[in-house]
Parts: C-alpha cells; structure tokens; sequence
C-alpha cells in the first residue's frame, strides 16, 4: 500500500510539474461584447500618475504574473497642455480581426495593442500650430541597446512577465516589420536571452495574414543575431509563437522600435522546459524543424519542433 501511495504521488508530483498553464488576450472582452480591430479597454487598466502616465493591466496564471504597460504620448489624455482632458482615451485596445488570428495551439484569436515605443526617456513637448497643439516626440529619446544601457525601458510598450519556477513560455507575438527587433530581457541582468535559446514559428503577412496556398501554416522563423524575426527574408509584420526558456525570475519582452502585439501565452514548468514528446503522439506528416528554423529529417537527432511543439529525439 505504501509503495502504491508513492508511486501515485510521483505521478502527480509530474503532472503538477508538467502541466501547462494557458492565458488569452480575449479574455479580456467582456462577454457581451462585440469586439472590433479598435476595442477599448482601457477601463480595465490603472492609471499611474505623474507627468507621462502609463494604462497598466495586470494579469496571469497560477506561476505567471503579467504587467503589461503602456505609455501613450500626452495627447492620448488631454488636447493641449493645460487640458481639457479627454474622456475615453485609448491607452489599450484589442484587436480582434478574424485575419489576425494566431491559428495554432494554442489559438489565440485577439491581441493586445499598447502606446508608445519603448524608451528609458522622455523628451518630447507640445506645440502650438496653425491647427492647434500637438504633442512632438522627442528626437533624443534614448532607446534600449543590449550591453550597453543601464537600465530597462521605462515608457511605452512592454510585457513584464514574472515566473515562480523555471519553465519555457511559448508567447504569442505581434512584430510589426520584418526589420523589427523583439528582445526577451532579463530584467535582474539586463542581459538579452541568447538567440540560440529562442526559436520560433509563424507566419507573415500576406494580405489577409492567412498563409498562402500551397505553404503550410506555419513557417520556421529565422532570427539573425539583431534579433530581427523573419520568414523567407520578408520584411512584413511577423505573427508568430516563439518559446523562451525562464528561470524563476522577471523578465521584458518589447520591440525597441515599436509596440509589441501580445497575443497571450502558454507556461509549462520544468527544469529544463522542453518536454519529451512520444512519437506516436505526434502527427508524422506535420513538417519537422531544427532549433535553426531549417526543416530536418524526421530521423534527425536533437531538439526537434514538430506542430509548434518541441521535443527530443534521441
């Protein structure tokens, strides 16, 4: 009885350790809503106060904490210096266009929109035209360069994503260009997670961002050493999944030049985050890629991903 009693707990223990952990930024609709490309929510952020006030959600799951901010330019909140203040102002939307879908697992069918470029200043100011004041960005707003800045960005878009245990993180992302950097920062380090510990998959925009005939749904994405995500040397807006691997610690996803799409996440905890997958579990005609976006043999040896899923083949 004791030794049974043992095994089962073992059994448990491994689940518990194994289990994925799903969020969705659909979530967020309101049930009796009918969201469109726009959706506000910004009702459902808290407002930080000061001279650049930021929308912050905050979110997750049993092992994940989100805090996803966005700092829009002055003008979002007021139409001139001294006010008045605009009633509605869209610091959040979520778009929900059936073309912008994410459409493997898991699927995720809306993402979020922040305001604002990731910068660690501000240094623009308002000006009177002919038509009225107008907020001007500053031209000196000083940007994120890995090795080099001493801190993370404190404006504009980004994701501060938070884990209890170590694990990988497979996030739903938005890149707006195909020349478009998107970093995974080590918020404790400042360090950057290496290139050759991401891969990723997706697709790119081809009018309707469905995947054009004849290709399948989702292409190996390449990631150079700028950390600029692309499939087939497009230089489009990239929708895909890309997996990280954490520790128990805070880390910043953003692009350094424009706003993050976030589409949600799924967390699967584990020493080492990449599960082992059985073959008969996997379907054999789905494409088989290395860690480099290259397709492989399926008799190859490694880390392997199959269906958007990685696993080892031995």
């Amino acid at each position: 009885m004791k030794k049974t009693l043992l095994l089962v707990s073992v059994a448990l223990a491994a689940m518990t350790v194994n289990a994925q952990e799903v969020w969705t930024a659909e979530s967020l609709i309101p049930a009796d809503a009918e969201p469109s490309n726009g959706y506000n929510i910004t009702d459902q952020a808290t407002i930080t106060e000061g001279d650049n006030p930021s929308g912050v959600l905050t979110f997750g799951t049993e092992n994940v904490s989100v805090e996803a901010v966005s700092t829009p330019y002055p003008d979002k909140f007021v139409e001139s210096p001294d006010g008045p203040e605009i009633e509605d102002p869209t610091v959040w939307e979520i778009s929900a266009s059936e073309n912008e879908q994410l459409i493997n697992e898991p699927v995720f069918k809306a993402r979020l929109k922040g305001q604002g470029n990731p910068t660690l200043t501000r240094t623009g100011a308002w000006e009177e035209t002919d038509n009225g004041w107008a907020y001007r960005p500053g031209a000196d707003d000083e940007k994120f360069v890995p090795g080099t800045s001493t801190s993370a960005p404190q404006f504009g878009t980004y994701y501060k994503m938070t884990f209890k245990s170590a694990g990988t993180v497979r996030v739903g992302v938005y890149i707006n260009k195909g020349n478009h950097s998107f970093y995974a920062l080590d918020v404790e380090t400042l360090q950057l997670i290496p290139v050759s510990s991401l891969s990723a998959e997706g697709y790119t925009q081809n009018n309707t961002f469905v995947p054009a005939d004849g290709l399948d749904p989702f292409q190996p994405v390449t990631i150079d050493d700028s950390y600029v995500f692309k499939i087939e040397g497009q230089n489009r807006p990239v929708l895909c999944y890309v997996n990280i691997p954490v520790e128990a610690k805070t880390y910043m996803l953003f692009c350094p030049k424009s706003q993050l799409g976030f589409y949600g996440y799924e967390f699967t905890a584990g020493d080492t985050g990449i599960n082992e997958v059985a073959v008969g579990t996997v379907d054999e005609n789905a494409p088989v890629y290395n860690l480099a976006g290259q397709r492989v043999s399926k008799d190859a040896k490694g880390i392997l991903i199959q269906n958007g899923k990685k696993f080892i083949s031995k």
